[in-house]
């Protein structure tokens, strides 16, 4: 049995021109100066096709091209704990190469009481 549609062959590329030679999604037909309107893609392949012209618009925008979301706050706190943590430990390897006993147990005893604000899971 002969397929109907074995003449009629789609070939698919990354990218092919549309309308007056623009550039074209191949899967949702969308074209540059709809996304240059809109700043909205049609589908996941849009963001291959239009990769260059994507990233020339988030650096014009943004001023960059990569994401730095938000950091929920329960993270947030974890965050300020762990980079207090590693200060607090650089400090207390400090007093101790200092011969400051004293300074690096007050150091050690300000560690022992953050860890045990998460119950040790740091």
């Amino acid at each position: 049995m002969m397929d109907e549609f074995e003449n009629h062959k789609i070939i698919w590329t990354d990218e092919f021109s549309g309308f007056g030679g623009e550039k074209t999604c191949p899967v949702c037909s969308q074209m540059l100066s709809d996304l240059n309107e809109t700043y909205f893609v049609g589908c996941s392949n849009c963001y291959k096709v239009f990769e260059s012209e994507i990233e020339a618009l988030a650096r014009n925008y943004h001023g960059r091209c990569e994401h730095v979301g938000k950091t929920p706050k329960k993270d947030l706190t974890r965050a300020k704990i762990l980079a207090e943590l590693a200060e607090l430990s650089n400090q207390e390897k400090e007093a101790v190469s200092n011969r400051d006993y004293m300074r690096a147990e007050e150091i050690k005893r300000k560690i022992i009481a953050l860890r045990g604000n998460d119950n040790g899971s740091f």
